[in-house]
């Protein structure tokens, strides 16, 4: 189990030696992993924006005619709590109560 398990490790660090992305790329697939898991995220929850008009909102801070002030917060507060949530994973804190809590109010900000 070891030698197979040594192997994958030698093969994923060739791998990852021949696809180093460029810092524009990776900002593009952050911005798109945004975009698309706020789209989702809201629209389970009965959101009607198309994935489209989260993308105006999130990134151009357009206001979308005939869509409620909540459904325009709840794309702001998600993608805001996307960006705390990675912020405490990236100076490893732990998610404790009291994060928990910040993100939850984050996400309900204006909104209740």
């Amino acid at each position: 189990m070891k030698e197979k398990m040594d192997r994958l490790l030698s093969l994923k660090k060739k791998v990852d030696q021949q696809r180093t992305l460029s810092k524009e790329l990776i900002l593009e697939l952050k911005n798109d992993f945004l975009i698309k898991s706020t789209y989702h995220s809201n629209v389970i929850e009965g959101n009607t924006l198309s994935v489209y008009e989260t993308k105006a909102i999130l990134e151009d801070g357009i206001v979308i005619t005939g869509k409620s002030m909540r459904e325009h917060l709840e794309a702001i507060n998600h993608k805001n709590e996307i960006l705390v949530a990675e912020e405490i994973v990236q100076q490893n804190h732990p998610f404790s109560e009291m994060a928990i809590k910040q993100l939850h109010g984050i996400l309900l900000n204006a909104i209740d």
